[in-house]
């Protein structure tokens, strides 16, 4: 599911990067050469999934790439961390975020704004959740076969 140890191609390897252009809610695509090293998914119904994609980006840093889900909209977002470690925390930002109500002119819309983005939310924190213990089990043994190296 992750794979942390692409972070860097080899130099007499061709260029493998592909050419990534990913949707934001606010602003223009993002555009970029890169790879994908994570992805977790999970589907809603039968025709709507939710997802994360974690890509390693050629000129450094990587891209967190999930469903945006909010006023009972799914849509694609992506957001740009500068090392690996700050891929948790982006993802746990984004959950907080997610989870204060829209403000709307009058209880009852705003109640079923509520109720729309409960149900959403849920899943994705479920996702969120799922993908982080793939992350940190692939960033622990990363961590160990790097300890075994320097102990040998």
């Amino acid at each position: 599911m992750v794979n942390p140890d692409c972070e860097a191609a080899p130099k007499d390897m061709p260029d493998l990067w592909d050419m990534v252009l990913l949707p934001r809610c606010q602003g223009p695509p993002l555009r970029f050469r890169g790879r994908r090293i994570a992805r977790q998914s999970r589907w809603l119904t039968c025709d709507t999934p939710i997802f994360i994609d974690l890509w390693v980006r050629k000129k450094g840093g990587y891209v967190v790439a999930y469903s945006h889900c909010r006023d009972g909209q799914i849509r694609p977002d992506a957001r740009v961390v500068a090392v690996l470690d700050d891929v948790p925390a982006c993802l746990e930002n984004r959950c907080e975020e997610s989870s204060k109500p829209l403000l709307l002119p009058d209880i009852a819309s705003m109640l079923s704004s509520l109720m729309r983005n409960m149900a959403l939310q849920q899943q994705f924190a479920i996702l969120v959740g799922d993908f982080l213990e793939a992350f940190e089990a692939s960033h622990n043994r990363k961590n160990a076969a790097q300890n075994e190296r320097h102990e040998v």
